[in-house]
Parts: C-alpha cells; structure tokens; sequence
C-alpha cells in the first residue's frame, strides 16, 4: 500500500480536506504569521487540538514554549489559577505559581475547548488579547507578601479551539473577536467523504506497513456517517490493525472493522421501500429486533449456507463467525438463539435447502408461531 501524495505536506497530514481550499488557505496563513491570534473550530474529533500544534511546530514561533489548557478537564474554580498564576497566599499554601500565558514566554499558549472557560476569566484574560504588544498583561491571583498583586507584562501567542461558533454569543463576543485573528473551518468527516479513503490508508501505513485492505472494507467506511469524524475514523482503523495482528494476518477485510462501523449506521426499514413484501398486519405483529431479522433474512441464510459441512449439516460455530463478519447488527448472542430456533422450527416441515430459501412472509409467521407455542397466545402487538 502506498503512501497518498496528499499526505507528503504536512499541512494535510492528518487532516486530509481535500478540495476545502479556504481552510487550508486559513491553516498556511496561521502558520506564516507571527503574532495573530487563531480561532479553530469544528466538531469533535475533527482535529482541532492536532491542527493547533501543527500551526504551532511548523509556524515562526517553533521551537518556542507551548503551553496547552484543555479547559473540559480542569475544574472550572481552577481555570484563573491554572492560566494566571497565583502569588504565595492564594491556593498553593504559601508557594508562587506562574500561569500559563506567563511560563510560554514568547511561545505559544493553546486553549482547547475555550468556550467551556469559567465565565469570570473571560473580562481577565481581554488584556492579554490586546492590539498593542506592549499592552498586553495579565495578574496574578491573590497578592504579594506587602500586599500588592502588580500586573505582569506577556506575550504569548493565543490559540483558542471551540466545538461551537462562538461570535453570535453575548457572553462571549468581546473575546471571541480579539482571538478571531484567523479563523479556521474543520469541516466533518461526512462532509469530505472522498478524505475517507485516503485518511484510513494513512493511519493504517502508521500502525503496520504489511497491511492489504480488501474493497469490502472501504465500501464499508464510506456508508459509515462518521458521528465521531477523525478521531473515530482512526480509532477504527486501529482495531483493524490490531484485529489483524491477533490472527497473525496481513489482509483486513470486513469482519477487521468495528462492529459500530461495517453494520449500516441506520437502517429504514418501516416503510415499504425499505421492508420485505409482507402485510402491514404481520409486519406490525413483528418486534423491532425480529424486523431486523426478517430483513436480513437472506444474508443470514447465505452465512448458513456457507457453514454447511460436506455432510450437509450447519456448522453453527462457523455460520457465528460469519455473521459476526458480516454487515448484519446482530450479537453473537442473538445468532445463536434465534438464528437456531428458527431454522429448526422451519426444518419442521421443510429440507434444509428449502428452509434457507423461505419466503419473508412464511418467515414472520414461524417467528410469531413460535410466541404463540411460548406463552400460549400471541403477544400484543408492536406500537
């Protein structure tokens, strides 16, 4: 498997937005400029807090001291001290403390998730945001030995990160406009689809470089909406890797995905176009769970099928393991019950061949014959 040329630029490492021009435009600009303040913003895990170190590592301040607050993970009665600093009398028993805006020097500070920042930090941290350089200060919590708390001159560069847009907030529009020197558009996962692909490729070259990836596999990734963006993509394709390497395998194919990802993310099977041919009554008698079933039907016959041995009976621990493969959203647990009891109820009356090939009609019927011989009387039906 080769490397994608796209990924041979560092801007696009990771990140991939191919054919989003104005974001990388945005990211080249942020790393070229020396004291403008950016804003990243975009879903969870679209790669807010890697683009920042990027802009960072690779822009005119490299090699300078980077500083990072991730403020979700900080008590928020801690956010003031953690990015002011604080003098002896004031949390540390008797000890100084340096904030973050102060310890970067002429480096960088990152503030991922700024817009979870305690709502008394806000008006504090202004000042460090000024035009002027030379204005730019910042003070401490609580106060010297004699009593004053002098302000403290800084000149760090700011980089804030947001899962939300935060100009049309009242709260947070002063702020937000200071540190909007350059703002930067992640777009989702689901709206780059053609990145998919290409990015899959990239973290799966970075974990094993002996891996080869069948088809199937990336006609799975591209049904997949991706709801955790590039975080999940990449967490996906570490199980694979690693799925792969417990059997001692080179070659991924589809059972190598996460369940959450080689299953169809949803599945619309309450109307007629999305449901077998059987009558509305019987289909309502039908729980969502024996739906599904219903509507798999053929793909779970075709697993049976292939499990047969040369004597012709089922080899339930090899059909298992197929469906488990498989793009079907059903447990190995359900396999076993359902799946079982059902063929042996249609054996009842049919040869195997024919039990497999049954109409979806005939198939909700065995389904519901086999509650009524349960309880003794059909349950109530689904809402």
């Amino acid at each position: 498997m080769r490397q994608d040329p796209r990924f041979q630029d560092p801007t696009l490492s990771y990140l991939g937005l191919q054919g989003f021009t104005e974001t990388l435009h945005s990211i080249r600009m942020a790393s070229s400029a020396d004291d403008t303040p950016v804003m990243i913003l975009g879903e969870t895990g679209t790669g807010k807090s890697h683009l920042a170190r990027h802009i960072c590592e690779t822009g005119v301040r490299a090699g300078a001291p980077i500083e990072t607050a991730s403020l979700g993970a900080i008590p928020v009665d801690m956010h003031a001290a953690d990015l002011f600093g604080t003098w002896g009398n004031a949390y540390t028993q008797d000890r100084e403390r340096p904030g973050l805006l102060e310890r970067a020097g002429y480096g960088t500070v990152i503030l991922n998730d700024i817009h979870l920042i305690a709502a008394d930090c806000i008006g504090c941290l202004l000042p460090a945001t000024d035009d002027d350089p030379r204005a730019r200060q910042i003070r401490r919590l609580g106060s010297k030995p004699d009593g004053t708390s002098p302000l403290i001159p800084v000149s760090a560069r700011l980089i804030g990160t947001a899962g939300k847009d935060l100009s049309a907030d009242s709260q947070w529009r002063h702020l937000y406009y200071r540190l909007a020197g350059i703002v930067i558009h992640l777009p989702p996962l689901r709206e780059r689809p053609e990145d998919i692909e290409a990015l899959f490729q990239y973290f799966i070259l970075s974990l094993s470089r002996e891996a080869v990836i069948a088809g199937e596999v990336f006609d799975a990734l591209a049904r997949h909406t991706w709801p955790g963006n590039v975080r999940e993509l990449r967490q996906a394709a570490r199980y694979a890797v690693d799925s792969c390497r417990i059997d001692g395998r080179s070659e991924m194919d589809l059972g190598d995905l996460p369940q959450s990802v080689r299953s169809p993310a949803q599945i619309d099977i309450s109307n007629h176009d999305g449901r077998p041919e059987i009558e509305d009554a019987v289909w309502k008698d039908l729980h969502g769970s024996e739906r599904l079933f219903v509507h798999f039907w053929p793909d779970i016959a075709k697993a049976i099928e292939k499990s047969r041995s040369e004597t012709g009976k089922i080899n339930w621990a090899k059909a298992v393991r197929l469906l488990e493969r498989s793009r079907i959203p059903v447990t190995g647990v359900q396999i076993r019950r359902k799946v079982r009891k059902v063929v042996r109820r249609l054996l009842r009356t049919r040869s195997l061949d024919q039990a497999l090939k049954v109409p979806p009609r005939e198939l909700a019927q065995s389904i519901l014959g086999m509650r009524t011989v349960r309880t003794g009387y059909p349950e109530p039906r689904g809402q």
